[in-house]
Parts: C-alpha cells; sequence; structure tokens
C-alpha cells in the first residue's frame, strides 16, 4: 500500500498545496480558494496522478478536511460538494484510506522542511535561512567521508549553533539538528531574578573551561545514521589556522572510543567540554586534555542533564555534580550564596590587558529541572560574570578576551568586526564603544598569543627527532637560536603543554 502525506495553506486570496508520494514531494497554489479545497485539491492530484496504485493511505493532519472525507462532516452545495464528486469519480476502483494525523507528528519527518519552504519562505523555519541569523556551509565530514552542506544558526539563544543540514553527499535529506544552546543568567541587566515556576529540582555542576563539542547525529537519504562532532559555531570540527580542534578530538576519540555508541544507542546529541594545558583558555588545568559531558538534547530539541543518562557504562564521565537543591522556593537566596563560594575558591593573578592566571572553578551551570524540559543558567564567580552591572562596570576584561578565543576556533583571519559581532550577542553597542581601545589591545595580545604558539607547535613538529620529555635541553637548546631569551619561558610552556603531559 503507497502512503501520501497532503499539505495545505491559505492566506487572503492565495492557497498552496503540497504532497509527499513515493519519495516525491509535488506542489501546486492557486488563487481565489479556501483552505480546505486546497486540501481537496491535493488530493485530485495524487488521485489523478498515474504512478498512484490501486491502494493508497493519504494522511490528513486537518481535523475538517478528514472528517470531510470520511463523510462525518455536513456536505455543503457549492466548490466543496463539487470537488468532494470529483474525488469519488477519480477513485474508481481504487482503494482509499484516509488517515487523520496531528500536524506535530508530520513535523518531524524530513521532507516537512521542505513543505514549511514552499509555504512560508525560508523565515517559516526555525531560522532565516538567507538572513543575518546564518552562515551557509559546505564542509566535508572527515570523521565519516561525508560531504555536508546546509545553514548554521547564529542566534544567540536556544537555537544557537544549530545545523540546518539540506544535503549530504550532494543528495537532498534535509534535516535539523539542535545544538549548544547560549546559557543566560537567571537575572536581567537590572539585577532583577526572573521567575522560575515548577521547578522539581536543580541539578549544578562545574562550569568547565575549555571548547565545547557537541556530538550529533545526522542521516544520509538511505537512512545511514552517523555521529560527527562540531564546535560552536562551526559544522563540523577541524583544524584550523590557530586551532588544533580537530587533532586533539581525534586524541579524545581514542581515549573515549565509544561516544558514538552513547549518542546512538540513547538517541541523541551529546555535548561535551574539551579542556586542559593544550587547549589553555582562562583556567589553568593540571591536566593535558579531557573531556566532560556537559548535556544531551534529544532530536525534537528537549536537554536533558547527565543524570538522566548510564553514562558510566560507556566510560564517560560528566562535568563534577556540586550539589543538587530541592529547595526552590528560595532560588535567588542559594544562587547568591553559590556566588560567594564561588568567589572564595578562585585564585587570580591579574595580568593587565592579558590573560590572568586563574585557578579554581570557572562557574557552574545550573539545570534547572521542570517534568518536561531542563533551563540551563550559568553562575559564575564576580571575576568572569559577564554581567556585572554594566551601567557601572562596563565590559569586563574577562568577556573580551574569552571572546578573542571564541572568535579563532571559527575564523582562520579574525579582525576586530569579528570580535564586536561575537561581542553584541552579550552587549550593547554604546558598551561596546566605551571599550573599543581595551577591545583592541586584548585582541592583538591574543593574536600575538596565537602566532607565537601556531609557530612554535609547527616548528617543533617539523623535528621529529625532538622529544621535550626525554631530553629538555636539547630541544630548549634549539629554540633560544630562534627566540629572546625573554619569551622563552612562554616558548617552554608552550612546549610543554602541548607535548610534555
Amino acid at each position: 500500500m503507497e502512503e501520501a502525506y497532503v499539505f495545505a495553506t491559505h492566506s487572503g486570496d492565495f492557497g498552496k498545496w503540497a504532497y509527499h508520494l513515493n519519495g516525491t514531494l509535488k506542489y501546486g497554489e492557486s488563487k481565489g480558494t479556501t483552505k480546505d479545497q486546497m486540501y481537496l485539491m491535493a488530493i485530485l492530484q495524487i488521485l489523478r496522478n498515474d504512478d498512484v496504485g490501486d491502494e493508497v493511505t493519504i494522511h490528513i493532519p486537518d481535523d475538517r478536511t478528514y472528517k470531510r472525507l470520511i463523510g462525518e462532516y455536513e456536505k455543503k452545495s457549492g466548490i466543496i460538494t463539487d470537488y468532494m464528486n470529483e474525488i469519488a469519480w477519480a477513485t474508481g476502483r481504487k482503494l482509499i484510506t484516509y488517515n487523520f494525523v496531528p500536524e506535530k507528528e508530520i513535523m518531524s519527518f524530513p521532507f516537512y522542511i521542505a513543505v514549511q519552504r514552499m509555504f512560508q519562505g525560508r523565515q517559516g523555519l526555525y531560522f532565516d535561512l538567507d538572513g543575518n541569523d546564518s552562515i551557509p556551509f559546505e564542509v566535508e565530514d572527515l570523521f565519516n567521508n561525508n560531504k555536508l552542506e546546509g545553514y548554521l544558526c547564529k542566534i544567540a539563544d536556544l537555537r544557537y549553533g544549530m545545523l540546518y543540514i539540506e544535503f549530504v553527499n550532494e543528495e537532498y535529506c534535509p534535516q535539523w539538528i539542535w545544538a549548544t544552546p547560549k546559557i543566560k543568567y537567571p537575572f536581567g541587566m537590572d539585577g532583577r531574578y526572573y521567575k522560575y515556576d515548577g521547578i522539581d529540582r536543580i541539578e549544578i555542576y562545574e562550569k568547565l573551561d575549555g571548547t565545547n563539542i557537541l556530538a550529533y547525529i545526522y542521516e544520509d537519504k538511505d537512512g545511514n545514521r552517523y555521529v560527527t562532532y562540531k564546535t560552536r559555531l562551526t559544522p563540523v570540527v577541524r583544524d584550523g589556522k590557530w586551532g588544533r580542534f580537530e587533532k586533539m578530538w581525534r586524541d579524545i576519540l581514542e581515549w573515549y572510543p565509544t561516544i558514538p555508541d552513547f549518542c546512538l544507542e540513547n538517541d541523541c546529541n551529546a555535548a561535551f567540554e574539551m579542556y586542559g594545558k593544550r587547549n589553555p583558555i582562562l583556567i589553568k588545568y593540571d591536566i593535558a586534555l579531557d573531556i566532560g559531558l556537559l548535556f544531551c538534547r534529544t532530536q525534537d530539541g528537549k536537554i536533558y542533564p547527565p543524570s538522566e543518562y548510564d553514562f558510566k557504562k560507556y566510560g564517560l564521565k560528566s562535568a563534577g555534580l556540586w550539589k543538587t537543591l530541592y529547595d526552590t522556593e528560595n532560588f535567588e537566596r542559594e544562587y547568591k550564596k553559590a556566588v560567594k563560594e564561588l568567589n572564595a575558591q578562585l585564585v587570580v593573578t591579574e595580568v593587565p590587558d592579558a590573560n590572568d592566571i586563574v585557578e579554581g572553578w570557572e562557574g557552574a551551570i545550573w539545570y534547572a529541572v521542570k517534568e518536561n524540559e531542563v533551563i540551563l543558567l550559568k553562575c559564575k564567580p564576580d571575576y568572569v560574570k559577564d554581567i556585572h552591572f554594566l551601567a557601572i562596570a562596563g565590559i569586563p576584561k574577562h568577556s573580551i578576551y574569552i571572546t578573542c578565543l571564541n572568535v579563532f576556533e571559527s575564523k582562520e583571519d579574525p579582525d576586530i568586526s569579528d570580535i564586536i559581532e561575537l561581542l553584541r550577542e552579550e552587549f550593547d553597542e554604546e558598551m561596546i564603544q566605551r571599550k573599543m581601545d581595551s577591545i583592541e589591545r586584548i585582541y592583538k595580545h591574543v593574536y600575538e598569543q596565537m602566532i607565537l604558539r601556531h609557530e612554535v607547535i609547527d616548528e617543533y613538529e617539523r623535528h621529529p627527532e625532538f622529544d621535550i620529555v626525554a631530553d629538555k635541553k636539547t630541544v630548549m637548546r634549539y629554540f633560544s637560536k630562534i627566540y629572546e631569551r625573554e619569551m622563552m619561558s612562554r616558548v617552554h610552556a608552550i612546549l610543554w603543554d602541548e607535548f610534555g603531559l
């Protein structure tokens, strides 16, 4: 038995219809019709199709049209009756079964994306593919040897980093990939706390300081499922001019080879933080490189904390669980108490217009668990807090520094305009302009850091005979001929963090 899915819409004096049958999507449009008429017009097109067999099930996400077709809705004279008579005539000896399907169910089908684009234009999708909210991409997924084409969302909310994959290996198979969202504070710019009702518990995890890597599932035209990996603003993890993210992640996959199994068997995308000395951001870690599971996101976009999964079965570990709160009525009091505790454990050695030396936790992530959803909230010590009662403090140096590093994750040759674009996700234009001198100085410092790190690591790797662990003197003697004495401590730190642990 063949199956067809019918869709129709109408606005003003204009209507559209579409149906999906035998892997093909067909559509049309008409002026001066109603939504009911558009549905019936689409069904007529199906029945008149020479390729349609003798038995067809037609799925309809419109209750009134469905009841008309099965005789439970009052017939009226006029064009509706004419359509019904034509359908009865076109049916002939075919066996036609009508089935009502709620639109929510059909929305999960890949071809529904194409229907949205036909009916509503790209504005009708989760994000505008043609506007400033997205970045088109065409990349090789080197983890699975597939070619991916689509769009990446830049909107700083739950859709941040989301992918719309339109083609896999040049075959049309549209699909949505939910990613790592922007995480907000529980209060506004004025310091007033938002109200959160119906929270069952709050799980509080350490906020690791590294690069966010999402392991996500996608499918090809034949329904084969693959797991690949992305940073916040890239579709697939790749080594860049300034970052060795793919190399580091391949090392992680050697240590944790069950990550694809975890995603596929639990049917979820998994967000990890990749942190350590080989991936320095702000916090100084003793470990060379490691990951912690942050949360999982199912195919409908819902977020779940690590506690909902048996990740230990796969040899994985999560970010550290700090505490669980069941008294959610005193949210503001508990939050302020947590900030004080985070302030107390942080050790900061400040370096003007550069990256300070910071030891301790960068902060915590609060998972406010409700029955059918999780709200992610960030909680940071005052030193690293992005929103600092900004009318007084302006944009913190930490935020500018981290933003500069984030830009280098996704762009080969970023400039000041790229830094400003990311800062606009958190701060208004006036605050940015007041801090332009600091932004330029910190950007210059980060750029110089990136160049030095890139040069030193590349030079070391050009000499396979080097082993900084077994023969540090030979290695450092060689580099002392290239760099001035005052730079050698930084050169040593780069080499030891990358190759010595």
